[in-house]
């Protein structure tokens, strides 16, 4: 609830529908998905958002603020996990189907790999990031990690040594990572209100934001001028 660029966003209605809630109905369309836990922090104002998600059928875990990765760690463990699927809450269009090719990636690996993703480096749409990892090299990183950065950012610890971790990259073509489906910005929130005026079928479906996009380009100019996640470039 927080966050500096657009405070309350991840309640913040789209379509009429909160934004938090189209993050965990997304990813309970994915078959393989068990179990979802939104990880949120402590502080008070992220009582309302506990509230809401303790009605909806998402578990809930709080923790940190600063310390994410120590925060996921924890919803792992209490949820039992096996296998994490990191599903960051400010892409409320994330498609169940790409959530599935990284996740399948994985599972049909074998256990060869400890971290899967589509991000390193991007070649989907900003706001179709997908990580999976397993519990294992999840409590790993949550012992080991002392960089602020790598505790607030969750991830970046599996990449520092490829010795320990073994890390696959789930890439396409044509690359689309110029393509913008986050919410962060005021201009993010009027692009998803247009966006879903054109629509708002449940799941959402990668190709067909893209046939509207590209259909009506004026969409894409309402936050053309955001620039991507750090994290993810």
């Amino acid at each position: 609830m927080g966050s500096s660029r657009l405070p309350g966003k991840v309640m913040k209605p789209l379509a009429s529908v909160p934004l938090i809630d189209r993050v965990i109905r997304n990813a309970l369309a994915v078959p393989e998905i068990n179990q979802v836990a939104v990880a949120t922090s402590e502080k008070p104002d992220d009582n309302v958002l506990a509230a809401h998600v303790r009605k909806s059928n998402a578990g809930l875990y709080r923790g940190s603020e600063s310390d994410v990765l120590g925060r996921f760690a924890g919803a792992a463990r209490q949820t039992d996990a096996d296998i994490v699927v990191r599903i960051t809450a400010d892409d409320p269009v994330k498609d169940p189907e790409v959530t599935r090719i990284v996740l399948n990636t994985y599972l049909n690996a074998g256990g060869q790999y400890d971290y899967v993703s589509n991000t390193n480096p991007p070649t989907w749409p900003e706001g179709q990031d997908v990580e999976v990892f397993s519990a294992a090299a999840l409590f790993r990183a949550a012992a080991e990690a002392t960089d602020s950065y790598d505790r607030e950012h969750v991830t970046p610890y599996f990449h520092h040594d490829t010795s320990v971790f073994n890390c696959y990259n789930v890439a396409q073509q044509p690359d689309q990572s110029g393509t913008r489906l986050t919410l962060d910005t005021p201009d993010d929130l009027k692009f998803f209100e247009t966006l879903l005026h054109f629509t708002d079928r449940f799941p959402p479906s990668l190709s067909d934001i893209l046939f509207v996009l590209n259909a009506n380009p004026e969409i894409s100019e309402l936050n053309a001028t955001a620039q991507r996640s750090a994290a993810y470039r």
